[in-house]
């Protein structure tokens, strides 16, 4: 009789035979002092597998689990104790090592004190990365789950995502998202500007989503242009702090500097589009280049010029499933979106069958409670230690050479 099991279920130590029972079965036993656990093999994969079906029913939809629980005549507890082991299932990462993607979008969301990165193409997920903050560090790891950089990468401009794109793919195009732009004018002009600037500022942000054709990103950069010809002296006009009160200087402004532009949000608009248009990131959509020197790479592959489709398709709904499931844990919340975005890649595998390979959880719970109960088992009387094998590698606040007084 071959053994389903080869370790034990609760220490994962080794095991031997230990007599049949008396029907026959074959009994096994733990070689392991500590444990001597026996047990037979029986197989729960069919039970295992519809409860787990359930337990996907519920983190991946709306539905309440008392509501769950009444469907399949079960108490609310009782799904709970079916589901222990379920959460310890780790979900994969799906991507194809060799596909070489046309458009890549990645965005943030935040979850409380989580952030949730996560990289897409138009119609699936491909893939995520939690995280604490939103930056250059953490957007690295993102890309480096990739394996090829894409011809075009689309973001709303987050400082640490560029720097990661720059880093990690220096030879992507990065189209900035438009209606992102659009919204950072509007910050600075307001929905209904008073002055002539302001009015043709916001004009020109709106008009910048219209904007489909190479011909019609001529006439809006011509457009610009026209306007700093126009603006460019009332643009520069200045302020020296010396002549105004303390009190009529904007608060950033008041140290360390000797003046400010007077009209600064009208000008930090009109800078944004000039820097975006000089970078090329506003129209990349339009004049992406492919690996074979073709400009027509936007009317074949019908490159996106927002990030709608991540931040609506996808952003939006992982959101809802939170709301959904506000009451869980964090790291249970967790793993229902870690569930949902696996289910949304291109070519997801079956999750009964990962959960089967796992063993529905059960080993990685075992191993959890073994970690933890070797972590409680050391009698800790925080002095110093006696003996250590030295300085530890990794920075820690305490190593460092201190200055100043003591306190």
């Amino acid at each position: 009789m071959v053994n389903q099991h080869n370790t034990c279920p609760l220490c994962h130590g080794r095991i031997k035979k230990n007599g049949t029972t008396s029907a026959g079965t074959q009994r096994w036993r733990c070689t392991n002092p500590t444990c001597g656990y026996n047990f037979t093999n029986t197989s729960d994969t069919a039970i295992q597998a519809k409860r787990f079906r359930i337990f996907l029913r519920w983190i991946l939809t709306s539905t309440p689990l008392h509501t769950v629980a009444n469907d399949h005549h079960r108490s609310r507890r009782q799904l709970q104790r079916w589901f222990t082991t379920f959460w310890y299932v780790t979900v994969p990462t799906n991507l194809d090592p060799h596909r070489i993607y046309e458009q890549v979008f990645i965005d943030g969301t935040y979850f409380g004190n989580n952030c949730l990165l996560i990289a897409s193409s138009k119609d699936h997920v491909l893939t995520w990365h939690w995280c604490k903050h939103e930056n250059t560090y953490n957007y690295n790891r993102l890309l480096d789950k990739i394996p090829h950089p894409p011809q075009v990468v689309t973001t709303d401009g987050h400082a640490g995502a560029l720097k990661a794109i720059r880093d990690t793919w220096p030879t992507a195009q990065i189209q900035r998202c438009l209606v992102h732009v659009k919204r950072n004018i509007q910050q600075d002009v307001g929905l209904n500007p008073t002055l002539n600037s302001g009015k043709v500022l916001r004009w020109l942000s709106l008009q910048l989503l219209k904007v489909d054709t190479r011909a019609k990103a001529a006439v809006w950069t011509a457009k610009l242009h026209e306007f700093e010809r126009t603006y460019s002296t009332w643009l520069n006009e200045k302020t020296y702090v010396k002549d105004i009160q303390r009190t009529d200087i904007p608060t950033q402004f008041r140290s360390n500097k000797t003046y400010f532009y007077t009209h600064y949000r009208h000008r930090r608009a009109w800078k944004l589009l000039v820097k975006l248009h000089k970078k090329q990131h506003l129209f990349t959509f339009l004049t992406a280049v492919d690996d074979h020197g073709d400009t027509d790479t936007a009317r074949r592959n019908n490159l996106a010029s927002t990030t709608n489709s991540l931040e609506g398709g996808i952003n939006a709904q992982v959101k809802n499933l939170a709301r959904y499931h506000r009451g869980m844990s964090p790291e249970h919340q967790r793993t229902a979106i870690d569930w949902w975005c696996y289910l949304h890649t291109q070519f997801p595998d079956s999750p009964v069958e990962i959960a089967r390979q796992q063993k529905w959880g059960r080993s990685a719970l075992t191993k959890v409670t073994a970690a933890s109960t070797n972590d409680t088992s050391f009698d800790h009387d925080g002095a110093p230690a006696q003996y250590d094998t030295g300085i530890e590698s990794t920075h820690t606040n305490d190593i460092g050479i201190r200055k100043g007084t003591m306190r």
